[in-house]
């Protein structure tokens, strides 16, 4: 596989990473359209994270089928750097509850990934 081939199956997850990153660099302005909408937000948007980190790793050989918890510590760590990348963002702060439920999306997102995926299509660096 050549290098070009293993980076285009980064570049999905690290669109959605800039994204991440640019949108909660952002001052919150206005409330919530309803309660707990900035969790289901937080929760959509990392399980999008997770299942392009999960594409990503596992289509370049990064990972095989047992190790998808390789695919979480990476979404964990980068829910962990997004929150606290928030405490220096005027009008944001770093919310426990708000990485927990970054954690609980990536999770779900990875579990799809896998799910929806092909066993074969997972087990494509064995060849």
């Amino acid at each position: 596989m050549s290098q070009w081939q293993i980076w285009h199956y980064f570049l999905p997850a690290l669109v959605v990473s800039l994204g991440i990153f640019f949108t909660s660099a952002q001052p919150i302005t206005g409330s919530p359209l309803f309660p707990f909408a900035d969790k289901l937000y937080h929760s959509f948007v990392y399980a999008i994270y997770g299942s392009t980190v999960a594409f990503a790793m596992f289509r370049s050989c990064l990972l095989q089928l047992h190790q998808q918890w390789l695919a979480i510590a990476q979404c964990i760590v980068f829910a962990t750097l997004d929150e606290l990348h928030q405490m220096f963002v005027p009008g944001r702060t770093a919310d426990f509850h708000d990485w927990c439920f970054d954690v609980i999306g990536a999770i779900v997102g990875i579990t799809i990934y896998i799910e929806k995926t092909t066993i074969s299509a997972l087990t494509i660096c064995s060849r």
